[in-house]
């Protein structure tokens, strides 16, 4: 990474196998406006690549997209008006040191909008080749359960199928209540490795690893494994194991995946380098400290 980079909230793409699906020599970290191949020399700043991304006035988006699995100049993006927090997914191509592109025979003008709120922070859209993956629920929402997890169709942007996952992160409760509704998801959809992914929360120790292609077929076959059985890892709010976890603003904002699916992710209000653990299949290991 280059030592003037700031990536500042930035989602990164990590980009390991070029358009013909073989992998690449030097893996490119890719957000929705920067650029960097791995190997270059991090104290030139110059070879960092940018496009700029512009959107209609009043809209906003979130910082985490996608790209097109064989066309990688090809992003899609969360995007839509901010008051009414109805967002969809916007197509664009990428333009290295200039402008991006909406790509406006995709869907209506190069948008797709549809009910319900896309998430927040990091949540954003995931793709495996096949479809375009989303999912909804809306943590500002104190009076309307949702949650679920949707289908797109890649070439024309129509959307496909939706799965309902309130009984998972509409939990309910005296001491959830309070707070919001809905716990979820908020972060992710995140793609693995092997094709599957993973939803997770900064308001609950809830971590699913779904099988898309599968419960696109069968809905029962959608959940791979969970986690919620109060372990901590990834809690908050949670009375009697704030000993555990630390303070109450404990929470999930970003998260990554290795190779062999364990979860990494950041703990808000911990210190900047402490994190959390969680095991493949879901299970939370514990909380981590590399300082000191």
């Amino acid at each position: 990474m280059p030592a003037a980079m700031g990536i500042g909230n930035e989602c990164p793409y990590h980009l390991e196998k070029g358009d013909n699906g073989e992998p690449l020599a030097n893996p490119i970290w890719w957000t929705h406006d920067q650029k960097w191949t791995f190997g270059q020399n991090p104290q030139d700043i110059s070879l960092l690549e940018t496009c700029t991304l512009t959107l209609p006035e009043g809209y906003s988006y979130s910082p985490w997209s996608t790209l097109k699995t064989d066309d990688h100049t090809m992003h899609f993006i969360q995007a839509g008006p901010t008051l009414s927090r109805q967002f969809g997914i916007m197509k664009y191509k990428w333009v290295p040191n200039g402008a991006s592109e909406v790509q406006t025979a995709w869907a209506d003008n190069g948008w797709t909008f549809d009910d319900g709120y896309f998430g927040y922070g990091c949540a954003g859209v995931e793709t495996d080749g096949n479809y375009l993956y989303t999912a909804a629920g809306d943590l500002t929402n104190t009076e309307i359960a949702e949650s679920d997890f949707r289908y797109w169709d890649i070439d024309d942007g129509t959307m496909l199928k939706k799965i309902d996952l309130k009984e998972y992160w509409c939990l309910g409760g005296t001491w959830y209540t309070r707070w919001r509704l809905n716990s979820g998801p908020n972060v992710g959809p995140r793609m693995t490795r092997d094709d599957h992914l993973i939803l997770s929360s900064g308001n609950s120790d809830t971590y699913q690893i779904l099988d898309p292609l599968a419960g696109f077929e069968d809905d029962t076959e959608l959940i791979n494994s969970i986690n919620g059985n109060g372990d901590c890892v990834g809690d908050a709010l949670v009375p009697g194991v704030l000993e555990v976890c630390g303070p109450q603003d404990v929470y999930v904002y970003d998260f990554e995946v290795d190779k062999y699916n364990f979860q990494v992710f950041p703990c808000y209000d911990m210190g900047a380098v402490s994190f959390a653990l969680v095991a493949p299949d879901g299970t939370g290991v514990q909380y981590m400290a590399y300082a000191g």
